[in-house]
């Protein structure tokens, strides 16, 4: 039997068993480093992520609203005085009260006596007859006499010089002596006649004060018919209750010219 065993062919079969094993050792060890691998993995991927979100810090709380402001209190006012200076009566509580009524009275009541009343208002006992105002202490009684109409003021007097008014009466020529003077032309061109107006002031005597032509002629000199009318005398003018006063009036002339 020991003639049988061979040294070389047993090496050979420990060498490729102890190879079979370490084959067999290291597929198992990956193998278990595989499943682990996948195994953590799994682990890893099923686990749900963590998120973390940073915010700002809340801001601050606002701060307190300043207290209202300390209002005075409104002063007193002092009590009116007794009205006229007397006492407020004294009001006193009845000890027993009467089953009867009293009977009405038509008579007006009297004002209660208020102290806070204004001063010199009248006596509260006085009649509405009296006279407001009245001296204290008196009854009451007095009556205010009736006003008396004044009569009224005449209207002035008026003077002027002034156009004359509504009603009146216009100055009128009372002597017309005096005659302009009448240019060799004007009586050479063969008019009977001119017509003039001319603005004048009378006096109240009927005196002519002013004289103004206010439409001439070409031929008729302004200076002839100013010359001759200032010694013209007229009717004064007079107001519709019979005044005379200083009057303008606007008068037309017609001067005929004898050849």
């Amino acid at each position: 039997m020991l003639e049988d065993f061979d040294p070389e062919s047993a090496g050979k079969r420990r060498f490729g068993a102890s190879l079979i094993a370490s084959v067999g050792f290291y597929g198992v060890l990956g193998t278990s480093v595989v499943l682990a691998s996948s195994a953590l993995h799994h682990v890893v991927q099923e686990e749900p992520a963590i998120e973390v979100t940073f915010r700002a810090p809340p801001p601050a709380p606002p701060p307190p609203p300043p207290p209202p402001p300390s209002i005075a209190p409104p002063p007193t006012e002092a009590a009116a005085p007794a009205r006229l200076g007397q006492a407020r009566p004294r009001l006193d509580v009845p000890t027993e009260i009467p089953d009867a009524t009293p009977a009405e009275s038509n008579a007006p009541l009297a004002p209660p006596d208020s102290p806070f009343a204004p001063e010199n208002e009248g006596d509260p006992n006085g009649t509405q007859e009296g006279v407001i105002g009245g001296a204290p202490g008196g009854t009451g009684s007095a009556i205010a006499p009736e006003p008396v109409a004044q009569p009224t003021p005449p209207p002035p007097t008026p003077h002027g010089p002034m156009r004359v008014p509504e009603g009146g009466t216009s100055p009128q020529p009372s002597n017309t002596s005096a005659q302009p003077e009448i240019p060799q032309e004007l009586r050479a061109s063969g008019l009977a006649s001119i017509r003039i107006v001319v603005r004048v002031v009378v006096n109240e005597d009927g005196s002519v004060a002013e004289c103004a032509v206010l439409r001439g002629h070409p031929l008729m000199p302004d200076e002839n018919v100013v010359r001759a009318i200032r010694q013209w005398q007229f009717t004064p003018a007079r107001t519709a209750s019979g005044e005379s006063f200083v009057a303008i009036h606007t008068l037309p002339i017609t001067f005929r010219i004898s050849l």
